[in-house]
């Protein structure tokens, strides 16, 4: 595995745990806030699965683009490193809202 799709996922597993601290930080007036954020996730299983399947492959194909795009190809890696981790982060948000609208939409 290249350095470029390692940091790539090392990068999507930190922003899952940023988001799961931010979500336990706005659930903190209540006296359980990791008990309620396990009951979130339990109510949608389907969803977040999808989200984070989706955003795992996601960093593995779109991170050895980048990995061809840094080393062989010359270009700049804090510019394909923002793009990269952009696009990976709409496919995780249309995965989940696409999943989401056909469970609890239709």
């Amino acid at each position: 595995m290249y350095k470029v799709i390692a940091y790539t996922l090392i990068t999507v597993v930190l922003d899952l745990l940023i988001a799961s601290f931010i979500f336990i930080l706005l659930l903190s007036g209540d006296k359980h806030p990791i008990k309620d954020l396990f009951d979130f996730i339990s109510k949608m299983p389907l969803i977040f699965g999808t989200v984070m399947l989706s955003l795992i492959v996601a960093s593995f194909y779109i991170g050895s683009y980048m990995n061809n795009q840094i080393c062989y190809k010359n270009k700049d890696s804090t510019e394909i490193g923002i793009i990269g981790m952009m696009i990976i982060l709409i496919i995780g948000i249309l995965s989940g809202s696409t999943v989401g609208f056909f469970q609890y939409g239709i």
